[in-house]
């Protein structure tokens, strides 16, 4: 076991723990970050429609691979599919410069959706609400 107090100091005047998930203090404010940066590959030609009062919407998947090696050092990858949307000019904009197959970088937000299908049923939906967009590589003509 180490001792972990600092040099010359008693275990009294030794610095505190590092706080815990429970610990808070009366000065504590919560943070909620909710912000998101992918790389991937379009996976279809971008959607653009627009809401009932006119508010322009993009919407498009996204395929990010994981690569990673096993135990046994295999190489070993997987493919995530993610929907991002964009509102307002940004969408207009990408949907003129965004083709399938462009490798991206999204930064945005992960956004819960839900709505009730005309059979009454519900569904939800999480994407993400992208609010910057960079293509790192167009996808090269074949």
């Amino acid at each position: 076991m180490t001792d972990r107090t600092a040099p010359n100091t008693t275990p009294a005047q030794a610095a505190p723990s590092a706080p815990t998930a429970n610990s808070h203090s009366a000065s504590d404010s919560p943070q909620f970050i909710n912000k998101v940066q992918i790389t991937g590959h379009l996976g279809r030609y971008p959607e653009l429609r627009y809401t009932p009062n006119g508010k322009p919407v993009i919407s498009f998947s996204i395929a990010h691979t994981e690569r990673w090696n096993d135990a046994n050092d295999v190489k070993r990858q997987r493919t995530h599919w993610f929907t991002v949307v964009a509102y307002g000019d940004k969408a207009e904009q990408w949907a003129s410069d965004l083709n399938t197959g462009d490798y991206v970088r999204i930064d945005g937000a992960l956004s819960y959706r839900e709505w009730e299908q005309e059979d009454g049923r519900k569904r939800s939906v999480v994407e993400i609400k992208a609010w910057d967009l960079e293509i790192l590589r167009k996808k090269q003509a074949k």
